[in-house]
């Protein structure tokens, strides 16, 4: 007796209600329409993953960047970082995120009072006239100027950072000509990362003491920059090193204030003349 050949699994065809092909698999070969439903839960994980602009590796990322940074930075530049979201698209993300939770912990709060109150003692009377002036002739109040100050300085915050890198980059390529530019934004970005993380942790803290929870955040940022350079930025001895480190430090802070002056002065402009 002749033996039969086993059964084939069945195999279902489904037409693609966007452009009419029918195809076996779950996207339509011609237009990559899904052939099929997607559940519920998925389609809102997929959703939010196509919005925010993350991967599935997010979780693994965030706790690498907080205790092994060096390895992060590592793994992007020796092109091994498969399991970690890009620097870059983590960089705004955080950033995002540190916008909005700045607008509820508000940590440093804008007073118009002071600022005038500070002019008329050093003699600028006739600037703190001409500023109330300018205030009730536009119909704002204080508290509505430093209700839209505040808010302009935490969206421009992150840009402003951002902004910032560049210079930094510049000064990091001086240190290492034969590398790369993109390492060095690489750089920066990747370490930016871990202070933003440690930026968002330490943000309740300013609800106790916002002087002490500033100068702990600074030492934080510079703790993480300072792995990242002695690692990646040594030169022939740890003293020339730490040199080099001294003038970055004192570089970023520098850029850090003149950019600051320069957020403060542009949101005061927008909101007074726009």
């Amino acid at each position: 007796m002749q033996s039969q050949p086993p059964a084939e699994a069945s195999v279902v065809l489904r037409t693609c209600a966007h452009c009419g092909a029918r195809g076996t698999t779950r996207f339509c070969g011609e237009c990559g329409h899904a052939l099929e439903s997607v559940p519920v839960p998925g389609l809102l994980r997929e959703t939010a993953a196509e919005v925010l602009g993350v991967e599935h590796g997010i979780v693994g990322t965030l706790r690498d960047q907080l205790i092994r940074p060096v390895a992060v930075y590592r793994a992007h530049l020796e092109g091994r970082a498969e399991g970690y979201v890009r620097p870059i698209k983590l960089f705004f993300l955080l950033a995002g995120l540190y916008m909005l939770l700045l607008s509820l912990v508000r940590p440093i709060a804008f007073e118009i009072s002071e600022l005038m109150r500070g002019a008329a003692v050093g003699g600028g009377a006739e600037g703190a006239r001409t500023l109330a002036a300018i205030l009730e002739r536009r119909g704002l109040t204080q508290e509505l100027l430093n209700e839209r100050m505040q808010s302009g300085m935490n969206t421009a915050t992150p840009l402003v950072v951002a902004l910032a890198l560049l210079p930094m980059a510049g000064l990091l390529k001086l240190m290492r000509r034969e590398r790369p530019f993109r390492e060095h934004v690489m750089f920066l970005l990747s370490f930016s990362n871990s202070v933003w993380l440690m930026s968002i942790l330490t943000l309740p803290l300013y609800w106790l003491s916002q002087a002490g929870a500033t100068v702990l955040m600074q030492v934080i940022a510079y703790v993480y920059m300072g792995l990242g350079f002695f690692a990646f930025y040594a030169s022939r001895t740890r003293l020339r090193t730490a040199g080099l480190f001294a003038v970055y430090v004192v570089s970023d802070l520098v850029l850090s204030t003149l950019f600051g002056y320069a957020l403060s002065v542009g949101v005061l402009m927008t909101v007074l003349f726009l």
